[in-house]
């Protein structure tokens, strides 16, 4: 008697040819019958063994005679019989052999065939599974898989924030540039500067100021100053008020005077008076 060929089976005695075995079964050991394949497996007409599904792909009934794809957000088990769900920050196209990572900027829920963008103001949590809300001081685009510091000079007071604002004239940042704060007395800030300008020497400012005032005549100011001192007896100052200078000998001046005057004839003084003795 002559074996039956691979992939064929004879199940009685005395038989003058081999069968074929069908689709989804295989000859078992000694050829006398065919058994159907596992779960995870195929076969085609007069395979001798079953072949695993490929990758991306699985069967779940015993007998079968093909595999099939997983769908979009699904993915084979271990042994290739039935699909999983693709978990939360994940993805997978039909036929993928596993789920893919949510790229940057992106999120998904469970069974996901895609990722979504997260919108504009938001980021992706630590595993892509769904958005988290910038917070004040930040901001974002649509898909940033991060938020962004406002830039120097701005700020955002809110959390969910798309851009940043400049602080107005007078105002500046806070640390955390979560708002604006009144630029102190004796100092100024143009609209979006980072921090307040000391006002120059001459000149002067109260708090929220969006520039400085010249000091009055008979008055000055050093730098940074929130009001403008009256000059004393026996001094002048420059044009731009910005210190004082004492009168030379031989004149005199009044307390906030902006000149020195010579004394009369007859009369004399020493530097730096405020007024002139008789001989």
């Amino acid at each position: 008697m002559t074996p039956c060929p691979n992939g064929t089976y004879s199940y009685s005695s005395g038989s003058f040819y081999c069968r074929n075995c069908s689709a989804g079964s295989y000859p078992n050991e000694n050829k006398t019958d065919c058994d159907y394949c596992p779960a995870g497996t195929y076969s085609n007409r007069g395979d001798s063994e079953c072949t695993p599904c490929p990758n991306g792909t699985y069967s779940y009934s015993s007998g079968s005679s093909y595999c099939r794809n997983c769908s979009a957000g699904s993915y084979p088990n271990e042994y290739k019989t039935d699909c999983d769900y693709c978990p939360a920050g994940t993805y997978s196209n039909s036929g993928d052999s596993e789920c893919t990572p949510c790229p940057n900027g992106t999120y998904s829920y469970g069974s996901a065939s895609s990722c979504r963008n997260c919108s504009a103001g938001s980021y992706p949590n630590e595993n892509k599974t769904d958005c988290n809300y910038c917070p004040a001081g930040t901001y974002s685009k649509e898909r940033d898989s991060e938020c962004t510091s406002c830039p120097n000079g701005t700020y955002s007071s809110y959390s969910r924030s798309t851009l940043c604002y400049n602080c107005t004239a007078g105002f500046y940042p806070n640390e955390y540039k979560t708002g604006c704060v009144f630029c102190p007395s004796g100092s100024y800030s143009n609209s979006g500067d980072l921090e307040c300008t000391p006002c120059p020497e001459g000149t002067y400012s109260n708090s929220g100021r969006t520039n400085c005032l010249n000091c009055d005549l008979g008055y000055y100011s050093g730098k940074g100053s929130s009001i403008c001192t009256k000059r004393p007896g026996g001094t002048y100052s420059n044009d731009k008020a910005t210190e004082c200078y004492n009168c030379s000998p031989g004149y005199y001046s009044n307390e906030g005077a902006s000149e020195c005057i010579k004394c009369p004839d007859g009369t004399y003084s020493s530097e730096g008076s405020s007024s002139c003795h008789t001989i």
